[in-house]
């Protein structure tokens, strides 16, 4: 997924290379870039979490400010509207699992989960 991420990334600053404002168009490309490859090499579920909500913030910004249409801040506050709507059971659900693991890191949480083991006699 990392090699995926930086090849479409690329690709995206190949074909944008001639927009006007390409200081800007670098910004937001770098920093999907950086949110996403946060998302992928992670191994912490809450930094998952809020490196993925922080990626929709770039998008964001390329719909408000690149959008073509004059609608584009109805469609900016349905992203934001979902975003916020659909995220919070995974946000319950993150939380959940640390209040009965007390970590949340992937490894830890899939030991003991499938071992069946309590945190204290890991620890």
């Amino acid at each position: 997924m990392v090699y995926i991420t930086f090849l479409v990334m690329y690709l995206s600053y190949f074909f944008s290379y001639n927009l006007n404002s390409s200081y800007s168009v670098t910004f937001v490309l770098i920093s999907i870039l950086l949110f996403c490859l946060i998302v992928f090499l992670t191994n912490n579920v809450f930094v998952l979490y809020v490196s993925y909500e922080c990626s929709l913030l770039p998008i964001l910004f390329i719909i408000i400010r690149w959008g073509t249409y004059p609608d584009r801040s109805v469609r900016a506050l349905i992203l934001l509207f979902y975003t916020a709507f659909f995220s919070f059971p995974f946000l319950l659900i993150i939380f959940t699992l640390y209040f009965s693991n007390f970590t949340f890191n992937f490894y830890l949480i899939n030991f003991i989960l499938f071992n069946s083991y309590s945190v204290s006699s890991f620890l």
